[in-house]
């Protein structure tokens, strides 16, 4: 089900047929460890019970990019189907990476953001598309406005490493492997 990148230990590469099937099936791993294990059809389990989206009670802030060969929007937009919360939807210009990566100030950069709550009713990808309005540059101030207005607020961050592990810091962020040449 996995093929391996040629040359390159521990990477691998999914078709999206291959991750649709790992996705909708129960007790595939990945071989970095992360589980899919079908959370679309209530196979996902949190302290051995079986959990959906639908489960989740706290809004939920979803991106997708208009040109991602990875995950294509109107895959993404689906969460609407399978959630029933507050859903804020952002549809960013850009590919798989440059979509997500699209700091202020970057150029050619817009997008689309709508949030429906758990008690409106459904409207499809096309549609909304159509009718969301459109804002020019970067949505990373939408989402830090969200941010703002859907978190309980600062929390102090959790400590470096793992002493329960015997997991020691290596280091500040963003590490000394980004100043290898």
């Amino acid at each position: 089900m996995l093929s391996r990148v040629a040359g390159s230990v521990g990477d691998y590469n999914l078709s999206l047929g291959e991750i649709y099937r790992a996705f909708m099936s129960t007790g595939i791993r990945i071989p970095n460890g992360f589980p899919v294990t079908g959370w679309a059809e209530g196979r996902y389990e949190v302290d051995g019970r079986p959990n959906t989206l639908a489960d989740i009670r706290v809004s939920i802030f979803c991106v997708g990019t208009v040109w991602d060969h990875v995950a294509p929007w109107h895959s993404v937009y689906k969460i609407h189907l399978f959630a029933d919360t507050c859903v804020t939807f952002v549809l960013t210009t850009g590919s798989h990476n440059a979509g997500i990566v699209s700091e202020p100030g970057h150029q050619h950069r817009s997008f689309q953001i709508e949030t429906k709550n758990a008690d409106e009713r459904y409207v499809d990808a096309d549609t909304w598309q159509a009718t969301a309005p459109k804002t020019a540059g970067s949505w990373w101030p939408a989402w830090q406005s969200w941010l703002v207005n859907n978190s309980t607020g600062v929390v102090p961050a959790p400590a470096l490493g793992s002493s329960k592990n015997d997991y020691p810091p290596l280091g500040d962020a963003p590490g000394t492997c980004v100043l290898q040449e």
